[in-house]
């Protein structure tokens, strides 16, 4: 028996879910707002979108240029996308310049966690010393 991969996204490019069966789904009366996609193979929906009827790789955020940072130095990211949700310590920021400067805080660390779809998630622990 062939095997059909199909993935159900939404309106953004978010894929719900995959799957692989005998025949294509018709979730129209489940979960009107998704629509299906028949694709070649099976994939990770955590690390794929749907853009224009096909299915890409989400790609990945910029990285800050340094991870321990000793007095007086400060940890940048630059290039994020407009809006970007930045989350230190427990605490969220919207970035919408597509920068995040983060200076020496005295001895501890920033847990950081940043989102802005459809990009992939990044977190990331910058330790001050």
């Amino acid at each position: 028996m062939t095997m059909i991969h199909q993935v159900a996204y939404d309106a953004t490019g978010k894929i719900r879910f995959s799957s692989s069966c005998a025949a294509l789904m018709d979730i129209a009366h489940i979960s009107p707002e998704l629509k299906v996609l028949q694709i070649d193979a099976p994939l990770d929906p955590n690390a794929h979108y749907v853009s224009g009827d096909v299915v890409v790789e989400r790609p990945t955020l910029p990285r800050f240029d340094k991870l321990k940072l000793v007095s007086g130095q400060v940890a940048t990211l630059t290039g994020l996308p407009n809006p970007s949700s930045v989350t230190v310590n427990g605490v969220t920021h919207q970035v919408t310049d597509g920068e995040v400067v983060l200076p020496w805080a005295g001895i501890g660390r920033f847990n950081i966690q940043i989102q802005a779809w459809p990009y992939m998630d990044y977190s990331v622990v910058i330790e001050c010393a």
